[in-house]
């Protein structure tokens, strides 16, 4: 393995992708998909640590966030979350191979859309959003369907992003986040749902592996383990934690290695 790398960005069909490549055989390549409200500055913890475990690694921004190609608000509003998979199959063609899909929240939704479809070497998800046939909490967030969500002010986002945060970082990331999908927010707030055959998904792979946060209220933990039944995933519910936590907060790490053991096993 090569340990000497830099983190470097290309557009693929305007979808923009941060990655870290050749420094390890390609079959060893992780695609990390984002979620609401985030773009692929949220994995910025994760490049660096996966790449120096081997790991070719490629970070995509949804279209309409970070980098990738703008979208008018209305069409915005009325993206869904498997809208997703195109964005995720530019990422994968970049890899070369068959990769391991990491999402987090919605973008771990669209990670179960894209495996539905297509052969992936294994599936985690931290803090996944669940599909329609296993339900997602009941949250009372205001949206109106026909104007893009958010950001929250930041009094919210410190509640359901960035518990658990200092004031200063929660700030620093709180100024990152932008608009999103109201057909995505109603989607995971138990309003609509976004249909996903586990049958379907284990047909593409057998390696799932989900991590969940405790003290997270955007997707408890009620919702979380009903997510790892229903795909008979392997599960790991970290104390302490909330909901962008488990990649950004002062204990990111825990999660991070939970995933590495995984991944070497």
């Amino acid at each position: 393995m090569n340990s000497d790398f830099s983190i470097k960005g290309t557009m693929v069909d305007d979808v923009f992708v941060e990655y870290v490549r050749d420094i390890a055989p390609a079959g060893r390549a992780l695609v990390f998909v984002h979620g609401g409200c985030h773009a692929g500055w949220c994995w910025q913890n994760y490049l660096s640590y996966f790449a120096r475990r081997g790991w070719n690694c490629f970070a995509l921004d949804w279209y309409g966030h970070g980098r990738s190609r703008p979208l008018a608000a209305e069409a915005l509003a009325r993206r869904s979350i498997a809208d997703v998979v195109h964005e995720i199959h530019r990422a994968v063609e970049l890899t070369g191979t068959v990769p391991i899909l990491v999402g987090h929240s919605m973008g771990a939704l669209a990670t179960q859309c894209y495996a539905a479809r297509h052969e992936v070497a294994g599936l985690v998800m931290l803090a996944p959003t669940a599909p329609q046939e296993v339900g997602n909490a009941d949250v009372a967030i205001p949206v109106d369907p026909d104007t893009p969500w958010g950001p929250p002010p930041f009094e919210v986002s410190k509640q359901i992003f960035f518990a658990g945060f200092d004031e200063a970082t929660a700030r620093r990331f709180n100024a990152l986040l932008g608009p999103e999908s109201a057909r995505a927010i109603l989607e995971v707030t138990g309003r609509a749902g976004v249909p996903v055959s586990a049958g379907d998904v284990h047909a593409h792979t057998t390696t799932i592996l989900v991590v969940a946060a405790e003290n997270d209220v955007l997707t408890p933990p009620g919702v979380t383990a009903r997510v790892a039944d229903y795909y008979h995933a392997e599960y790991h519910l970290l104390a302490g934690h909330g909901h962008d936590g488990l990649l950004l907060g002062p204990h990111w790490r825990e999660a991070a290695e939970i995933i590495a053991a995984f991944l070497e096993r």
